[in-house]
């Protein structure tokens, strides 16, 4: 179990989780590019234009998969900027409802239960 006195920095894993989204979104999308680019290389038949439309196929998939990826990526990162802009100890509520003390009263009023 991390805790934040025995991690000194507890956010490490989110940044390499980051970096990880960025290297793969990279990938993905540099092998999609590849694969769109490969089948220019090939010598025109009847197989290779199968090959060719199935490379096609694939490079625009991974391409969608890195844009997903590198979009996820941003998505997170801006978020962890936005809430880190954010105060230590913002209040979420209001205060609390005034309690029976605060507002002069020492016992709950019983007439209507009766």
């Amino acid at each position: 179990m991390n805790n934040s006195k025995t991690d000194p920095k507890p956010d490490n894993k989110h940044g390499r989780a980051l970096t990880a989204l960025l290297e793969q979104g990279v990938a993905a999308v540099g092998l999609g590019a590849a694969c769109l680019v490969a089948p220019s290389f090939l010598e025109p038949s009847s197989v290779t234009a199968s090959v060719a439309a199935v490379l096609r196929m694939a490079g625009w998939i991974s391409i969608g998969v890195g844009a997903v990826l590198l979009g996820l990526r941003f998505s997170v990162q801006s978020k962890a900027r936005m809430l880190s802009s954010l105060p230590r100890g913002f209040p979420i509520a209001p205060d609390p409802a005034p309690t029976l003390e605060t507002k002069g009263l020492t016992q709950p009023d019983t007439r209507l239960q009766q």
